[in-house]
Formats: C-alpha cells, structure tokens, sequence
C-alpha cells in the first residue's frame, strides 16, 4: 500500500526495520525507525495532514480494523485514512468523522483528494475528535461498562 503513495509519507516507528526487504529502496527513505512515545509522537501525529492507519493486507493480518492508533490520533484532532472494516464503519461515520479505503487505487485517490482540500480534511477531523470527546473518553467508556454491573 505505502509503495502507491510514496512521495508523499514519512514513516515513523522501529517495526519498520523488518520490512525493508520488501520495500523499495524510495519508500525505505521514507523510513525514521526510531520508537515514537509520549509527547514525540503527539507532535508527529498533529502535524500531519493525514495520519495514515493500515490494519489489513497480507503483511499485517489483524483480526479487526479498530487499534488503538484510531482513537489516539482522533482524540488529538487528526485527519484519518484506515483500511475499511466493519468494525471502523459501526463506531464512526465514515467520510464525516473518519474516512477509509478500500485498496491501493482508492488509497492513492483520498491521500491526493486530502491534501489538496485542506477544507474537507479539518471538517472531518473536527467531527472526528468532537465524536470520541462524546463517546469514547476513558471516563465514557468506563460509565459505559459500569452501566452493565446493575
């Protein structure tokens, strides 16, 4: 998936260094395989355009498209692209509050659908925070739970 969009991400992350032997060599420029926690990794996240979440595909076989990595950049107010799943579609309003793709083609056409409309891209991006800020806050999700103990 990255190959298609190349030019236009930086990879940030010390998993990546495994799969160099897969990777072009542009793309493995791309690459700053260092860990990102903590205050580094906000900054990374809210100065992207597009905080890019792959959970599926040959070579990352998750059982579900919803990670942590969804909430923690929407939460910061981030723009992001995913991987279409079920799952993604029955927590947020895909193209309002989040938006997905469904292979290569359609990933390389939002990647440049987004960056040239810096308009569409906040709008969700708001909607996207002001959605977890509602529902998906520790607290919300812990009185969530609790409601079940009654």
């Amino acid at each position: 998936m990255l190959e298609h969009i190349a030019d236009y991400v930086s990879i940030k992350g010390n998993r990546w260094k495994r799969n160099q032997s897969i990777m072009s060599p542009a793309l493995q420029q791309k690459v700053d395989d260092k860990p990102l926690w903590g205050q580094e990794l906000y900054q990374h996240l809210v100065s992207s355009k597009i905080v890019l979440n792959i959970t599926r595909g040959p070579f990352y076989a998750a059982e579900t498209g919803v990670n942590l990595r969804i909430f923690e950049a929407m939460a910061a107010g981030c723009f992001v692209l995913t991987d279409y799943c079920d799952e993604v579609a029955d927590l947020f309003e895909i193209g309002l509050e989040i938006e997905t793709f469904k292979g290569s083609k359609e990933l390389v056409e939002k990647v440049l659908y987004y960056l040239s409309n810096d308009d569409a891209r906040l709008a969700i991006a708001k909607r996207g925070q002001q959605k977890i800020s509602q529902h998906y806050t520790w607290k919300k999700r812990v009185e969530y739970m609790l409601s079940y103990m009654d």
